[in-house]
């Protein structure tokens, strides 16, 4: 099991600082933790109307599970070339910045009420998992500006922060950080 520390300004990965000794540009990069920001692992578009905007070519077909299990694939190589975390969020971000299309897709792990979507959840596994497997901090951020707009209240945000902290917390796993809100001024 991969377990992330910190001590001091420098993370850890299983006791060892990230990047041990290594210089980049003349700079130490050794503690640091380079990360893909990859928000779209977990995505799927619940919108019927929009949905059809992330269709496979080959099969015309939106597949949130084969789009998680591509990006699972491409972690091994990922880690062979030295990225050490990945950022993912429960409430997404937005995969394509076209104005009509960005304020009618949904792509919110949390119910309006702040209950953490069991598929979401599921996907989300998935990948602290594979992660896990290889090496790799998940940062799971928690709420997107678009999304965090739909939520009922304050109370089903504070609902959602709990349910999915207590989710995080029940899955054992010590290669997560969390990142509470994406884009959003609070």
């Amino acid at each position: 099991m991969t377990e992330l520390s910190i001590r001091g300004e420098e993370f850890l990965l299983d006791g060892r600082p990230t990047y041990e000794g290594r210089v980049f540009e003349g700079k130490g990069v050794q503690g640091l933790l380079f990360n893909v920001r990859a928000v779209q692992a977990t995505f799927d578009d619940e919108n019927p109307e929009t949905r059809h905007h992330w269709a496979y070519p080959d099969t015309g077909e939106w597949d949130p599970n084969r789009n998680l299990e591509e990006f699972c694939a491409a972690l091994p190589t990922w880690r062979d070339h030295g990225i050490l975390a990945v950022s993912v969020n429960v409430q997404g971000g937005g995969p394509l910045y076209v104005p009509e299309i960005y304020g009618s897709y949904q792509n919110n792990g949390f119910t309006p009420e702040g209950e953490l979507k069991p598929a979401y959840a599921d996907r989300l596994e998935r990948v602290l998992a594979r992660a896990d497997e290889l090496g790799i901090v998940v940062i799971v951020g928690l709420f997107y500006w678009v999304f965090v707009k739909q939520m009922e209240n304050e109370k089903a945000i504070w609902r959602a922060a709990h349910s999915a902290l207590d989710w995080l917390e029940g899955t054992g796993r010590h290669n997560v950080l969390v990142e509470v809100a994406n884009e959003i001024e609070v």
